[in-house]
């Protein structure tokens, strides 16, 4: 990434007042609450960044009958995100498996 290019052209700018790098991201919902940093077992660096992905209320419609469907389960899902140089980044969030009562 290119942070010296500007917002018209896609990129955030940087200030030298600021202590992080925001990266922005499709997963729509999901908060940063905490980022680990862990070793893995080739001895790279990986930030896990744990947060919460908020449900939004148009995926809570059953796409086959059309009802409002209820939270079954959650499960912990881990997914890869982007490399920082040779350290890699993945996301952690619960998600949660929706149930038709109706179907």
């Amino acid at each position: 990434m290119n942070y010296n290019l500007n917002e018209t052209e896609m990129q955030l700018s940087l200030s030298n007042s600021c202590n992080f790098v925001m990266i922005p991201s499709f997963l729509n919902g999901f908060q940063n609450t905490k980022t680990i940093t862990g070793t893995t077992s080739s001895g790279r660096t990986v930030f896990n960044m744990r947060g919460n992905l908020d449900i939004i209320e148009e995926d809570r419609i059953c796409p086959n009958c059309g009802f409002y469907m209820h939270i079954n389960l959650n499960k912990e899902t881990t997914l890869r995100h982007l490399c920082f140089g040779s350290n890699l980044s993945c996301v952690s969030f619960s998600q949660s498996q929706l149930y038709c009562e109706n179907c």
